[in-house]
């Protein structure tokens, strides 16, 4: 199936920025019940101050995180972002419909800070 891309709507997980730790790196939980077909996560890392930022998916029943659950993305795990290999721009899938409502993105900073930002793509289903 094709999609027009006009068709898409860009969601922020986490705005572009400096996140001095994994707090500052985690997104709210966001409600994705109302989209279809792949969910399209681009996470973006400029630059790692020292250590390394590590990106990870959680799925709830709702906005509080209850039954919080780990996701996989269909690529399977994200490559940890470290000074060696920064900047780095990595895109990850989550089938529409294939998890919880609620999805949460998760940056996990060792040392940092790290330059970060997660956007998903999606078609809204209705």
């Amino acid at each position: 199936m094709k999609v027009d891309p006009k068709s898409l709507v860009a969601v922020v997980f986490l705005a572009p920025g400096a996140k001095a730790d994994t707090a500052a790196a985690t997104s709210t939980r966001l409600d994705c019940s109302k989209y279809k077909g792949e969910l399209v996560f681009i996470l973006g890392v400029g630059t790692v101050t020292a250590g390394s930022i590590t990106w990870t998916f959680t799925q709830s029943t709702d906005a509080a995180g209850v039954g919080e659950i780990a996701l996989v993305a269909n690529e399977g795990v994200v490559t940890a972002v470290t000074t060696s290999n920064d900047p780095l721009t990595q895109v990850r899938t989550i089938r529409a419909g294939s998890y919880l409502p609620f999805l949460k993105v998760v940056g996990t900073i060792a040392t940092g800070p790290a330059e970060a930002s997660a956007v998903m793509l999606a078609q809204p289903s209705g």
